[in-house]
């Protein structure tokens, strides 16, 4: 991790990881949507994450940055479900 860095980095993914089903977003860029933690977007960084809540509901947000910029969301679960999966990511268990 870079010093001046305050988010985490996404660490090297683990051989045994569990397989998230990202998908395009399902709803409209205009629908409001809460983030509430994300991994850092430093220059080392191509691909950043979000966790994210809307409708009562939460979700991680994939954010692929190249010469395109490719948005992913894994599906909508309860909070305490999105916050297990945020763990698993941010331990190198997600993929």
């Amino acid at each position: 991790m870079n010093d001046d860095c305050l988010s985490p980095h996404v660490p090297r993914q683990r051989t045994a990881s569990v397989d998230v089903d990202w998908q395009q977003p399902g709803r409209s860029p205009d629908d409001r949507c809460r983030v509430i933690a994300w991994t850092c977007a430093c220059h080392e960084s191509e691909t950043v994450y979000e966790l994210c809540e809307s409708g009562g509901l939460a979700f991680l947000r994939r954010i692929i940055r190249g010469t395109s910029i490719i948005v992913e969301e894994s599906h909508r679960t309860p909070r305490a479900e999105a916050l297990q999966m945020w763990a698993l990511l941010l331990n190198g268990c997600l993929q």
